[in-house]
């Protein structure tokens, strides 16, 4: 973190002054010889080396209250890390791998903390001429979504099917056909 003005070193022979030591460097507001901007995004920055895509926070005032929320993300090699955490003390974390497995596929794996039933992984296909989408929960009875199109531009069709476990039913089920020219759009749903 050489760019933040922070030294450390892994073995010490008085840790007090060296944690003394440090807390100076840290709030130190001269910028090293020969630089005139600090910016922690820098390409020659920690955050960007890793991969930082991004930190943002945001808040809103409602009435007596400030609801706030900051935000990052992280990609490195095709796996991308979302971390929200909001006022109320909930961080919702998602976690995608773009192409991981297979060209086209993408896996996402998302969860809430502390809300324990909010865990779901999903897979996605994209290709020119197919989309294909399947989710389950992360739960003792999840719900397995499942949704696929299929189609160009002049014809598509394509359905939605949600099972419960727990029932056993089918909680949504959608179908639909598509066909375009130059003089009609027309489509069928069910």
């Amino acid at each position: 973190m050489e760019e933040l003005g922070l030294e450390t070193s892994s073995i010490v022979d008085n840790e007090l002054e060296e944690l003394f030591e440090l807390s100076l460097r840290m709030f130190d507001i001269r910028l090293p010889p020969g630089v005139t901007v600090l910016s922690p995004f820098a390409e020659d920055s920690s955050l960007t080396k890793v991969g930082v895509e991004a930190i943002t926070a945001t808040s809103t005032k409602k009435g007596d209250l400030i609801l706030g929320e900051i935000q990052s993300q992280i990609k490195n090699k095709g796996i991308t890390v979302d971390v929200k955490a909001n006022s109320a003390s909930n961080v919702i974390t998602t976690i995608t791998a773009d192409e991981y497995a297979a060209p086209g596929l993408k896996t996402i794996f998302s969860f809430a903390v502390p809300d324990q039933k909010s865990g779901k992984v999903e897979l996605q296909y994209l290709h020119d001429y197919a989309g294909i989408n399947a989710s389950i929960g992360l739960t003792a009875n999840p719900v397995v979504n499942l949704s696929a199109a299929f189609g160009n531009s002049a014809l598509a069709v394509g359905a939605d099917v949600s099972l419960d476990t727990a029932t056993k039913n089918l909680t949504k089920y959608n179908a639909g056909l598509s066909y375009t020219n130059k003089d009609l759009i027309a489509s069928l749903n069910l």
